[in-house]
């Protein structure tokens, strides 16, 4: 039995608060935690030199492997975000096909390329696949699912859809178009379910967004305060409250995705007093970038970056309980792949699976704006709990696999996206000054990053199934 010892730790433990010692790892798993002499011997140490140790970071919310090739985009993208914390990705995988013949593939190159742990939320496009989703449920041990409220129409065509192992280096597109009572009848399959099933909606409602984009399109305004007026909060906010509505109507949990506006926040505050049942997320893009953004249409993305004030709105979120996760929306364009131009015709999203502890050490923890504790609780903790992966994910107690992160608050660096790890070669961050990084990333007690270098191994990571219960593995077979 192979023991690890992390010395001269501050341990952040979300239940409870911050401890200081030693952290005791035996076969990948938290033993305890000692403030004394360990009184065992240890095969491996790692001293903390009085650092923070976070739980390892859980991004819910990549999509790296719409882009090819596939296999080497998704290892450049565990990469990226084993550099900022991630030991847990929760990929959506995006296809109109079956998911009974799909994922299978999904899983084998994600054991071969991934360096932390992985599941995935399937998206629902089709009447097969609501019509499947007791199967994969039982299958995968997959409980999230995702609905896409926003493409409607013309945002419908030509969608990128996820990218299969046989067709690695082909991008694979297709043709959608959201409806209420696909929604309606996805919740109700989903109510029937043997298991917690967890539904993700992106909430904007696409008649309004036709609708205003036409107008703003016609008054000939650019650029990133364009594409904000054009997508409008209120769009989002009405998203909000038919979800909740079928939530509640049904007993089906859900999660609310990339929330930025001042409207959607008001709105998940209105749903949550009518005791709906979610968990809503934030991205970095919502508090460290706005319409005036030196990123400019490199920073569009679906729902809009929005003005400062939305941005304080958020913030307040956080600090009352209506924002509770924070994810990424990861999609990792090269310049060529994202073809900068009019705001109307750049293709919207953008890298950050590796910056989201970056960004809210230097916004958040730095500037008195989160505890290193509530932090723990938005990034590691509360995700693990929304998706079925607590307690073996999102804690530091005993029984919990020995993922963490250990951080040097002070330290100060400046973001160029030529020393990222991502396949992306460009940062919407780029050239701002961040106080505060990651030293070193473990997942199940193995280092997978440190000091700027990945150091495996590659292949590491394991696919996490959720039903009947938590268990990694290496296929679903």
């Amino acid at each position: 039995m192979e023991e690890l010892h992390v010395l001269n730790g501050r341990f952040v433990i979300p239940e409870t608060g911050v401890v200081s010692g030693t952290l005791i790892v035996r076969d990948g798993r938290v033993a305890e935690i000692v403030q004394g002499e360990p009184r065992s011997t240890p095969d491996r140490e790692i001293d903390a030199q009085g650092r923070y140790v976070l739980p390892g970071l859980i991004d819910p919310h990549t999509h790296s492997g719409l882009l090819p090739p596939l296999s080497a985009r998704l290892e450049a993208e565990s990469a990226f975000g084993a550099s900022g914390g991630i030991t847990t990705v929760i990929r959506y995988f995006r296809r109109t096909d079956s998911y009974l013949e799909t994922v299978p593939g999904q899983v084998e190159v994600g054991v071969k390329t991934h360096y932390q742990d992985f599941t995935h939320h399937l998206a629902l496009f089709t009447e097969q696949q609501v019509d499947q989703l007791d199967a994969c449920v039982r299958k995968f041990g997959i409980t999230s699912y995702k609905l896409y409220m926003n493409l409607k129409g013309p945002f419908g065509k030509g969608f990128l859809m996820d990218i299969t192992p046989e067709r690695e280096d082909e991008v694979d597109r297709a043709d959608v178009n959201f409806d209420d009572g696909h929604m309606y009848e996805a919740f109700r399959r989903a109510a029937r379910v043997p298991a917690p099933i967890r539904m993700a909606v992106h909430c904007e409602d696409a008649e309004i967004v036709l609708h205003e984009t036409s107008r703003i399109r016609e008054l000939g305004l650019e650029g990133l305060a364009a594409w904000h007026a054009a997508r409008p909060g209120n769009s989002e906010a009405l998203g909000i409250q038919m979800v909740a509505y079928l939530s509640r109507k049904f007993g089906v949990p859900v999660y609310y995705p990339h929330i930025g506006s001042r409207e959607a926040v008001d709105a998940m505050a209105e749903v949550r007093s009518a005791g709906t049942n979610y968990y809503a997320e934030t991205c970095p893009q919502y508090i460290a970038l706005s319409t005036e953004s030196e990123a400019g249409v490199l920073a569009k993305v679906m729902p809009p970056v929005r003005t400062s004030d939305d941005a304080v709105k958020v913030w307040w979120g956080i600090q009352n309980n209506v924002l509770e996760c924070l994810g990424s929306d990861h999609i990792p364009y090269t310049l060529d792949e994202k073809q900068p131009g009019p705001v109307w015709e750049t293709r919207p999203a953008f890298g950050g699976t590796g910056m989201i502890l970056p960004v809210f050490l230097s916004e958040g923890v730095n500037k008195g704006k989160l505890t290193i504790r509530r932090l723990v609780e938005l990034a590691s903790f509360n995700t693990a709990k929304a998706f079925g992966l607590y307690p073996t994910k999102g804690t530091l107690l005993p029984g919990a696999d020995a993922d963490f992160v250990i951080i040097d608050l002070e330290r100060e660096w400046t973001v160029h996206a030529s020393e990222s790890l991502s396949s992306s070669d460009f940062s919407v961050y780029e050239d701002q000054t961040m106080r505060g990084d990651v030293v070193l990333t473990a997942v199940r007690g193995e280092v997978i990053y440190e000091e700027g270098k990945i150091m495996g191994p590659r292949g590491h990571g394991r696919f996490l199934r959720r039903y009947p219960r938590i268990e990694a593995t290496t296929s679903v077979s």
